[in-house]
């Protein structure tokens, strides 16, 4: 029997290159499928996901209204900019009517644009290669990327931009020659700028290089004096009708601090998630244009995304300044796919590029479902709490500032009267006076002030922000991280808060907020050990105990209950061993107190030694025994509710681990 001879090493090639293939396209799907899960539960999320949503929202909605949405001074209210062009906003604005302000329509435009951008790479690939796997392996790239799927779940331009940059390079690239394709194709880019500006680099460039490269010179000039000149008109018959203020808002208000370190530390993003496919761009590149008949357009396209990527130093900025160079990292891999297919069938160069397509595939998902999840995994379970925030904010009569939930803002029916990160950068920069605004801040003139509580809220907020917020409002309520501030409208007499209506004022001041643990409600001060005073809140009787001199008892005529007596008991008065007392030494027990009299100071005694807490002191409100003694010890049911007494706002037990602020009912 002849013994069959052994499987030619093709054979083995070609067996990897199948299957690793099929690999590749089914993870590539996979990474699609998540990029798919996203979208549908961000369109289906009521609420803000991003800083960005909320100002194009608001846009919208003014331009419904027939408002200016770029106003030509920023002197008086409302202190917004419209960063970009207006055809985005006008796309959103034709949803407005029928859905009022909401968020989903914009999140459907950019999901719409990403698969839109992802289809039109591969039809690129398909048109010009003659390749259905290169242009299925192109346009699922683009999907995959993780920055695409973030950006694509939020209702904001850049996706829609990219769509429309890539359908003008489609145009040219598919009718090089047809005298309509120069102008659909332009028009195309033009309204991509017009969604974007700096939509004017990458796409444009790669259209002028490619009509160059099939139809010669003179043909590319007519293209980049159309584009330049319809781009160039639509820019002055909009500043002129706003009176200056498109290019004050586009250009002015853009110009932000940039930072090489922002660059360098997104770059190291970039390869840590996508090192596979920036090295198979620069491969790309090498790939001569015989072999690679996109290559004037995929190459280009690349070079000139990747200088656009730069602009991603600007101090605000995020990974939205990366999708063009998503897109062109997937067309350059795609055309090498197309390249390798077409001219080394029976190399290992096919299972090589798979199995790097495998690798940067499982690469995606990773970074999509963990390094860049966005808002959304966190925001999801934080529904019910945002709700309540949306009910506080539509709640109130007045204006409210807000950063990164401007959201519940626009859908409570107001207008935003404050973008503080761009005002921020513009009063840093000297172009805007933040004076009435900070006048406006220290008069309570919002109802609320809500901060999202991040590492990045200082450059969002001037540091005189910050002080104009401190001067006159506190802290009431911290809501899925959002701290709620209200204006501080109590009046303070010798140390002591007295809020609007309340019976009491507290005895002493609580600069660094209050805890309260259902028996005891626990004042911080800021100051040193007997610094600052505890005063009494009315005419009552002491009572001293011996055996815990950092204690005293004063009874008072309940204000609340007519004929009716309370014991309010006062402890932490010592220094952090125990040893020295801040009691008054000048009271006695059963000896009469006027209201306002020292009783003594807060200290820092926790009640062990070696323990010392913050400056503080300790009340509890005990209702008398049968004879007006004091309880020793008080029960549970002896022990009064405060909030009542002092007009406070406070938490329940256990709601909040840490020191509130305090916050007077508002009356």
């Amino acid at each position: 029997m002849t013994p069959k001879p052994p499987l030619a090493p093709v054979s083995f090639v070609w067996v990897a290159t199948e299957i690793l293939l099929a690999a590749a396209l089914a993870l590539l799907l996979a990474a699609a499928g998540v990029w798919l899960g996203y979208q549908v539960a961000a369109i289906g999320f009521p609420y803000q996901l991003d800083y960005g949503e909320a100002p194009l929202v608001d846009q919208a909605v003014r331009l419904v209204a027939g408002e200016t949405i770029y106003a030509p001074d920023l002197t008086a209210p409302p202190y917004t900019i419209s960063n970009y062009p207006p055809l985005y906003i006008a796309a959103l604005a034709l949803f407005v009517p029928v859905t009022g302000p909401a968020f989903w329509p914009g999140r459907l435009l950019s999901a719409s644009g990403a698969l839109l951008a992802a289809l039109l790479v591969g039809l690129i690939l398909r048109d010009l290669t003659k390749d259905r796997i290169a242009a299925m392996i192109g346009g699922l790239l683009v999907l995959g990327w993780p920055y695409v799927v973030l950006w694509s779940t939020l209702a904001r331009i850049d996706l829609p931009a990219l769509a429309l940059s890539l359908g003008g390079l489609w145009v040219l690239a598919r009718r090089p020659t047809a005298r309509w394709s120069l102008w659909v194709g332009g028009a195309l880019l033009v309204a991509a700028i017009y969604t974007r500006q700096s939509y004017a680099l990458a796409a444009p460039a790669a259209g002028f290089v490619w009509i160059w490269s099939v139809c010669g010179l003179r043909r590319a000039l007519g293209l980049a004096a159309w584009v330049g000149g319809l781009a160039g008109v639509l820019f002055v018959i909009l500043n002129l009708m706003t009176g200056g203020g498109f290019f004050l808002h586009i250009v002015t208000a853009n110009v932000n601090a940039f930072s090489w370190d922002t660059v360098r530390y997104h770059a190291g993003n970039v390869w840590s998630l996508a090192g596979i496919l920036v090295t198979l761009g620069l491969g790309s590149l090498a790939v001569v244009r015989r072999w690679n008949p996109v290559y004037a357009l995929a190459a280009t396209y690349l070079v000139s995304a990747t200088f656009s990527a730069l602009t991603i130093g600007k101090i605000g900025s995020n990974v939205n300044y990366l999708l063009e160079l998503c897109a062109a990292l997937a067309l350059a891999a795609g055309a090498l796919t197309a390249a390798a297919r077409a001219h080394g069938p029976k190399t290992l160069g096919q299972p090589v590029l798979y199995a790097a397509f495998v690798m940067q595939a499982i690469a995606f998902m990773q970074g999509a479902l963990f390094a860049y999840p966005g808002e959304l995994p966190g925001r999801l379970p934080e529904r019910q709490a945002l709700s309540r925030l949306a009910e506080l904010v539509a709640a109130t009569d007045g204006p409210v500032l807000a950063d990164e939930q401007m959201g519940m803002v626009t859908l409570a029916g107001k207008r935003l009267a404050l973008q503080p990160f761009e005002l921020t950068q513009l009063a840093a920069s000297g172009v805007w006076d933040q004076r009435p605004l900070l006048e406006s801040i220290e008069s309570g003139d919002f109802d609320l002030i809500i901060h999202y509580d991040v590492p990045w809220l200082k450059e969002r907020w001037s540091p005189e922000m910050f002080a104009a917020i401190e001067r006159g409002y506190r802290l009431t309520d911290v809501i899925a991280n959002n701290r709620i501030y209200r204006p501080y409208r109590a009046s303070a007499v010798g140390g002591q808060l007295q809020c609007p209506g309340a019976p009491w004022a507290l005895p002493t001041i609580a600069d660094l907020g209050l805890k309260w643990d259902g028996a005891a409600l626990t004042l911080f001060g800021r100051g040193g050990d007997g610094d600052l005073a505890v005063l009494a809140v009315a005419d009552g009787q002491v009572a001293l105990d011996p055996e815990h001199p950092d204690r005293i008892a004063i009874r008072y005529a309940d204000p609340l209950n007519p004929g009716s007596r309370v014991w309010m008991i006062i402890d932490g008065l010592a220094d952090g061993t125990g040893g020295l007392s801040y009691v008054s030494e000048a009271l006695k027990s059963g000896v009469s107190v006027g209201h306002g009299t020292e009783l003594g100071a807060q200290g820092s005694w926790s009640g062990r030694p070696m323990f010392a807490m913050w400056v503080h002191a300790r009340v509890m409100l005990v209702r008398p025994g049968s004879g007006g003694e004091l309880p020793e010890p008080p029960t549970p049911d002896q022990i009064l509710d405060p909030r009542p007494y002092f007009g406070l706002v406070l938490s329940e037990p256990g709601d909040q681990p840490g020191p509130q602020p305090v916050a007077c009912v508002q009356p």
